[in-house]
């Protein structure tokens, strides 16, 4: 999709993806700014389902109105791909510098300082890990959660999809991966800039 034209965005390079969705970065042709485009997965958005829940993320994050929570520009589809734009160098700068993608939950913070000040916010973020909340965001979303505890509010439908929640033998053989001791850690850090920056 790099150097492809989607509505008035040209896509510039991929960011990242998670289980539900590709980011790009891309240029607004109209209003010759960057934003981030998430794409719903080709396979989701043949799934009538899976699109709805998708447009329903999109509306919900739409309807946050605060300066310290990334908003939405736009939901369109176009050739049969669906996908949300998000204005502004927060979210292009947050995916750009972060190794882990996740697409929990679509309102990401821009400022974390004055965002761990609001009270509300905070405690927002405690109430979705809540057993029975965080059960709830699963049955919506169909994506998996760390919440042992929700396990007993969550669809058994969506418990038995080993692509949500893979079968025992698969977690297995899943492993943690060692810190590295610091000299280690500053090679690392030192060969990646020089991948980064081509110096």
């Amino acid at each position: 999709m790099i150097g492809t034209q989607v509505s008035h965005y040209k896509i510039l390079e991929k960011i990242g993806e998670g289980g539900m969705g590709e980011v790009f970065l891309a240029e607004d042709t109209k209003l010759k700014r960057q934003v981030a485009l998430k794409f719903l997965p080709d396979d989701l958005t043949r799934d009538e389902e899976r699109k709805q829940r998708f447009m329903q993320e999109a509306r919900t994050a739409a309807a946050i109105v605060h300066p310290h929570i990334a908003a939405i520009h736009e939901v369109d589809e176009i050739n049969g791909r669906t996908f949300m734009a998000n204005p502004g160098s927060s979210w292009v700068e947050y995916f750009k510098r972060s190794l882990h993608i996740k697409f929990d939950f679509v309102p990401l913070t821009t400022d974390l300082t004055s965002f761990l000040a609001d009270e509300t916010l905070v405690r927002q973020c405690f109430v979705t890990q809540e057993p029975q909340v965080a059960a709830k965001n699963t049955n919506f979303i169909a994506y998996p959660n760390g919440n042992l505890a929700s396990r007993q509010y969550i669809d058994k439908a969506i418990l038995e999809d080993p692509t949500i929640y893979p079968p025992p033998q698969t977690m297995a053989r899943l492993f943690t991966i060692s810190a590295n001791d610091a000299r280690t850690q500053r090679a690392m850090n030192r060969l990646w800039t020089r991948v980064k920056t081509g110096r």
